[in-house]
């Protein structure tokens, strides 16, 4: 087997990990696998392509980008989500500074 066919078989691959980062929000994992993707992207497009190799390399890459898309919105979903937990958290820790303000301002001395 020859390496185009080598990393476009690695390439395939990565999917399922970034997919399996993302669901189980491990960053450090997603960005580890995506710096290894880049890798062998680098690779594929260093790589002598024969022209038979030509149309499954598009397919690849075309797959590639239409599954970064999806995960770039679950990914924005998710910031959207975390942003409106830390603003309710962020309320919350202002409305227990006002209770307990007023509270302390309440006490005989």
């Amino acid at each position: 087997m020859d390496s185009v066919n080598v990393l476009l078989d690695t390439l395939s691959g990565f999917s399922e990990k970034i997919a399996q980062a993302i669901g189980c929000e491990d960053w450090d994992a997603l960005n580890n696998v995506l710096i290894h993707r880049q890798e062998c992207l680098e690779q594929l497009f260093r790589a002598p392509i024969k022209s038979i190799q030509r149309s499954t390399v598009n397919a690849l890459l075309l797959k590639i980008q239409q599954e970064d898309s999806l995960y770039m919105a679950d990914l924005e979903d998710r910031k959207q989500l975390l942003q409106k937990q830390a603003s309710l958290l962020s309320q919350g820790r202002k409305s227990v500074k006002v209770y307990q303000s007023e509270q302390d301002e309440s006490k005989p001395y």
